[in-house]
C-alpha cells in the first residue's frame, strides 16, 4: 500500500495503522517519492491537498499516465472534502473525510484490494517527473 501524505504526522499514523492490519505500506510526502513507489503498489491511500498546488487527484493522474490499466486503485483521505471536484472524486474508489476511525480506512482498503482485478506488470517505460509535470503544467521543456 502506498500512502501518500504530505504532513508527517498523518503519514506515520496511516502507516502505523496498515502495518498493524497485515499490509505492506511504504509512506512518502510528496508526488515525487510517489512516482518511484508507484509500480510495486496494490493500493493508493493519497491525501488531497499535498502542497505546492498538487492534490491527490495528481497522484492518480501521474499513475495512470505512468502504469496505464495496470495504476492501482486510490482512497482518497481529506479533512476539506467538499474541495474535491465531482470530475476528481470519480477517479476514487473511496473519498474519506478527516477526522475518520482507523477502522474505517482499514476496512475501505480492504474492500479496495478485493475488488481489484489481479494486476500485471506494465511494459510502459516510467518517464520522468519533469516530463509529467510539464504535461501537467501545459508548459513544454
Amino acid at each position: 500500500m502506498l500512502v501518500v501524505d504530505d504532513e508527517a504526522g498523518i503519514r506515520l499514523l496511516l502507516d502505523r495503522a496498515l502495518t498493524r492490519a497485515g499490509f505492506e505500506v511504504r509512506a512518502v510526502g510528496s508526488l515525487e517519492e510517489a512516482l518511484s513507489e508507484l509500480y510495486d503498489a496494490d493500493g493508493i491511500v493519497t491525501d488531497y491537498h499535498l502542497g505546492q498546488g498538487v492534490t491527490g487527484n495528481d497522484v492518480v493522474l501521474a499513475a495512470q499516465a505512468r502504469l496505464g490499466r495496470t495504476a492501482p486503485p486510490a482512497i482518497l483521505v481529506t479533512a476539506t472534502p467538499d474541495d474535491v471536484p465531482g470530475e476528481e472524486r470519480v477517479r476514487f474508489v473511496e473519498v474519506l473525510a478527516k477526522p475518520f476511525r482507523l477502522p474505517t480506512l482499514i476496512d475501505a482498503v480492504r474492500v479496495m484490494l478485493a475488488d481489484r482485478r489481479p494486476r500485471t506488470r506494465s511494459s510502459v517505460e516510467p518517464r520522468p517527473i519533469e516530463a509529467w509535470l510539464a504535461d501537467r503544467d501545459g508548459t513544454e521543456d
